[in-house]
């Protein structure tokens, strides 16, 4: 089972990250099987707990479950994949460029320049029509019908960018996606322009 740079041999009880072995306790593997599994889709609390422990009391409606979920997901960093959590539902695990296709790139850049300073996260997914960025910051509008989000998400994100007194840009990436940037006024202007760049593939 693959997804994203994370391999899974079920039989051989082996995962591999980009070629390397990463130390995952059975209690680990067990949770990271019924995920790969099921999917793009979800695992309920109580499949996980009948699949991973003899008893599933023991980890059913306690915080067992996401305290070894927490200790995976720090184990499978670089991996190209989040464990995502549904709530009221469970969990998935899903390539970080879902929508990029196997090939996917994401680039992060933060860059201070003069009074400002930016964060910009570009991917070389389908993009975002032009069309649809007048709304992309509407409470309950999504992109996609797939999956169970609420489309609250960007407005979450805008509220919070509009209060720290940032500024949004949305166009396209070189990459050939979407790309979105937020840009702050920095409390003291920095002289030489500055940029920091960080790129991954799934």
């Amino acid at each position: 089972m693959v997804i994203g740079a994370l391999e899974f041999d079920p039989a051989a009880r082996e995962v591999l990250i980009r070629g390397h072995r990463p130390a995952l306790t059975g209690t680990e593997l067990g949770i990271l099987e019924i995920l790969m599994r099921r999917s793009p889709g979800i695992a309920d609390r109580r499949s996980i707990a009948q699949h991973v422990w003899d008893n599933e009391a023991d980890a059913f409606g306690s915080n067992t479950i996401d305290v070894h979920l927490a200790r995976l997901r720090s184990k499978l960093a670089g991996a190209g994949v989040r464990i995502e959590t549904v709530r009221g539902v469970g969990y998935r695990i899903a390539p970080l460029c879902r929508y990029a296709g196997a090939d996917g790139r994401v680039r992060i850049q933060v860059r201070a320049q003069g009074s400002r300073v930016s964060l910009t996260v570009e991917d070389s997914g389908p993009g975002i029509p032009e069309a649809d960025r007048p709304r992309l910051f509407d409470r309950f509008h999504r992109a996609t019908e797939h999956g169970p989000s609420a489309g609250l998400g960007l407005a979450i994100g805008d509220s919070i960018v509009r209060s720290t007194g940032g500024r949004w840009h949305v166009g396209d990436s070189p990459l050939g996606g979407a790309l979105m940037s937020v840009s702050w006024r920095h409390s003291q202007p920095h002289r030489p322009a500055a940029s920091r760049m960080m790129t991954s593939s799934a």
